[in-house]
C-alpha cells in the first residue's frame, strides 16, 4: 500500500487546478464515472484518499463509492445556508462552503505531509516537502487577504 492521494471531482468544471499552486498534487476529474472508476481501481494501493466533491455529486457516497476506512469525503455546498441542518456527517464525510474548497484541499495535503514527515522519522526530505507546502499555503492565504490570486 502506498501513500496518500487527493482527488477533486469537479463535474461542473468550476475549479481548475490553477486556482492554487497546490493544484498539481490533486487528481482533477470532470467526468464523474472516470473519477469513480479511478478511485475504485486505486483504493487498495493508498493508505488514505481524500475525495473532494460538490453537494450535487454527494449521492455517489454510499452508491458508487462506499465509506471505507481509507477514503475520506469532503463535500462542498454553494453557501453555508445550503448545508442541510440534518447533515449526516461522520468521521469519513466533512461538509463545508464552496469558497473554502482550495483552502480545505491545501489543508488536507498539508496534513498528509505532516503524517509523512512523522512516519519518516522526521527525515530531511519529508521536512522539505512539508515546508514547501507550508510556504505555498502561507502565500495563498496572504494573497487571499489582499483579494488576489497567488501566482503559480
Amino acid at each position: 500500500m502506498t501513500d496518500v492521494l487527493t482527488v477533486l471531482l469537479d463535474s461542473n468544471n468550476r475549479h481548475p487546478r490553477i486556482e492554487s499552486r497546490i493544484g498539481p498534487r490533486v487528481q482533477h476529474f470532470i467526468i464523474r464515472n472516470e473519477c469513480i472508476q479511478y478511485i475504485q481501481n486505486v483504493m487498495m494501493r493508498f493508505r488514505r484518499i481524500d475525495v473532494f466533491l460538490s453537494s450535487e455529486d454527494r449521492p455517489i457516497i454510499g452508491n458508487q463509492l462506499h465509506l471505507f476506512h481509507n477514503i475520506y469525503f469532503h463535500v462542498y455546498y454553494p453557501t453555508v445556508n445550503d448545508i442541510p441542518n440534518n447533515n449526516m456527517s461522520n468521521v469519513w464525510v466533512q461538509v463545508f462552503e464552496e469558497n473554502n474548497l482550495w483552502f480545505k484541499i491545501s489543508y488536507a495535503i498539508y496534513e498528509q505531509d505532516w503524517t509523512r514527515f512523522i512516519e519518516s522519522n522526521y527525515s530531511r526530505e519529508a521536512h522539505t516537502i512539508l515546508q514547501s507546502t507550508h510556504n505555498i499555503i502561507l502565500e495563498e492565504v496572504k494573497a487571499a487577504k489582499l483579494g488576489v490570486q497567488a501566482t503559480s
